[in-house]
């Protein structure tokens, strides 16, 4: 059982260890003041997508729909040099994938 035990908590700290590194390999170019929507997908975030799209309304359109869907938009946000709804599919990034094809 001990053994059990050990092998379980040393599997979590690996999966923790992989989880940090691979964050920490993201480097952002261009203007970071739309980095949080990459890094949203990057940790399959969709509350931290939501908190990005509620900070930009205003500054980039009147409502968060509207600027969700600019941001969709094959000349929106780009991450990795691709389109944020590609990015999300890349890094199998199910749950914000599914929230940005809501609507379309």
């Amino acid at each position: 059982m001990k053994k059990l035990i050990a092998v379980s908590i040393a599997l979590c700290a690996l999966n923790a260890n992989a989880a940090m590194e691979s964050k920490s390999k993201v480097k952002y170019k261009g203007d970071t003041n739309f980095k949080n929507f990459c890094e949203a997908v990057v940790v399959d975030d969709v509350a931290l997508l939501k908190k990005s799209l509620r900070k930009q309304v205003g500054e980039v359109a009147s409502t968060q729909s509207k600027v969700k869907a600019l941001l969709i938009a094959e000349k929106g946000v780009k991450c990795n040099g691709v389109g944020l709804t590609e990015f999300s599919k890349e890094r199998a990034a199910t749950k914000v994938a599914a929230f940005l094809n809501q609507g379309k």
